[in-house]
């Protein structure tokens, strides 16, 4: 099956695949079967048919210390039309963390990012390149 979205997102804390899947159940409001939350990338690789969303958690670095790739499995669903940034924004308030999402006014600069609060709210930042180019993330700038 391939994914018709796929978001990654930096998080603040690390977050379990149980809370991860209760979040996006509240969110989309689906039935918890069609979402599979894992830590396991082989799993995460070999959905079972029905699946319609993966949330694959894995080790981020330094302020952000959990990495979410949130992947949409099937176009047909009323949920897959939101963009990362709204992902990003609801996932913040359910799990009550922060997340990086690019700056889309900001295509040629990969170091700016948005960061979302669990109000919702945003906050430009750039990341520090030379953290980035050694695997952290560390936010060197706040707007």
């Amino acid at each position: 099956m391939q994914p018709t979205n796929l978001y990654t997102l930096p998080l603040s804390r690390p977050v379990d695949p149980y809370e991860l899947t209760a979040a996006l159940v509240n969110i989309a409001l689906v039935d918890p079967a069609v979402i599979l939350a894992t830590e396991d990338p082989q799993r995460a690789a070999l959905p079972t048919p029905g699946t319609r969303v993966v949330g694959f958690l894995y080790p981020g670095s330094g302020e952000y210390p959990q990495l979410l790739d949130l992947i949409w499995l099937s176009a047909a669903q009323a949920y897959d039309g939101a963009g990362e940034r709204a992902w990003a924004e609801a996932l913040c308030t359910e799990l009550e963390c922060y997340a990086l999402v690019a700056a889309d006014d900001a295509p040629d600069d990969p170091f700016q990012y948005l960061e979302i609060a669990p109000d919702g709210s945003t906050s430009r930042v750039a990341l520090d390149p030379q953290a980035v180019d050694n695997g952290e993330i560390l936010i060197a700038t706040r707007f």
